[in-house]
């Protein structure tokens, strides 16, 4: 009977998916037979961190209402003329009715972040102003075969094992080309000085950034606050960034690119999720056209 019993067991073990014995299409259909006791209540996963569930939807409802924002007023604005002989036309004859003229404010600028090429990341951000208030960044990045500690020198790494600088891992290692994707929807206003009479632009922003190893998968959402100083063809734009990082190892949890904290449950790869809070400083220089 024991033997009968193991060799049971061992051939649900030799054909099983994702889980161990049960399936979830097994679990599926037993729960429908407990629709009644489940009506009304809220189930929670031993997995669950409430902290990031929250963190996660403050910033998709941050998200959602500045993307929201951001299509209105473009569509909005599209319909208005900047026209100046017609424009003047109507400013000129009082029998027709008058009617809110916007100049056309959109832009389009090409940059790059310098202080995220010292750290093995180059990204290729398209940025769009719609008008003077709302934008949009986005476009990939190449991830280097490199780190900053690469540039530091040999050494550099061991003299901060534990903390340097905003929670960076020194013995990260990365020797194969990978790929970034950034969003970022932006609301602009403009800062007049009251001395010099001169005035520049700054920008709050909400961000998600996707970053694609050979051995490690970075998912990154956060808020950043950005100066903009803009020229004839050149925008320099330092800003300070706040963020949430999830990070997912492939094959060795030592191996991430920040020091953080190992999550409860494990990943695809069986191996524990590192998260932590990122403070960090972003310099994007680019060409405006």
């Amino acid at each position: 009977m024991g033997k009968s019993l193991n060799k049971n067991f061992q051939e649900v073990k030799a054909y099983k998916k994702n889980e161990f014995y049960t399936q979830l299409t097994d679990i599926g259909k037993e729960l429908r037979h407990y629709e009644e006791q489940f009506k009304g209540k809220t189930v929670f996963s031993n997995s669950d961190d409430p902290r990031f569930r929250f963190f996660l939807s403050l910033h998709l409802k941050l998200t959602t209402t500045l993307l929201a924002l951001t299509l209105i007023f473009s569509i909005h604005l599209s319909g208005q003329t900047n026209d100046s002989t017609y424009q003047q036309y109507l400013l000129n004859n009082r029998d027709v009715p008058k009617r809110v003229y916007y100049a056309s404010d959109a832009k389009n600028i090409i940059k790059t972040d310098i202080i995220s090429i010292a750290g093995g990341h180059l990204p290729i951000i398209w940025e769009h102003r719609f008008n003077d208030h709302f934008g949009f960044d986005a476009g990939p990045g190449l991830l280097l075969p490199y780190s900053f500690f690469d540039i530091l020198g040999e050494g550099w790494g061991d003299a901060y094992p534990d903390f340097f600088p905003f929670v960076i891992n020194p013995n990260f290692v990365n020797k194969n080309l990978g790929i970034s994707l950034r969003l970022e929807p932006k609301i602009y206003w403009k800062t007049e000085h009251q001395f010099t009479s001169m005035s520049h632009s700054n920008s709050i922003s909400t961000f998600y950034n996707l970053k694609s190893y050979s051995n490690l998968l970075i998912n990154e959402i956060g808020v950043a606050y950005t100066y903009i100083a803009d020229f004839d063809k050149f925008t320099y734009q330092p800003s300070f960034a706040l963020s949430y990082v999830i990070q997912t190892p492939f094959h060795d949890e030592s191996n991430v690119k920040y020091f953080g904290k190992a999550s409860a449950d494990l990943s695809n790869y069986g191996l524990h999720k590192i998260s932590c809070f990122r403070l960090y400083f972003r310099l994007n220089m680019g060409y405006i056209f």
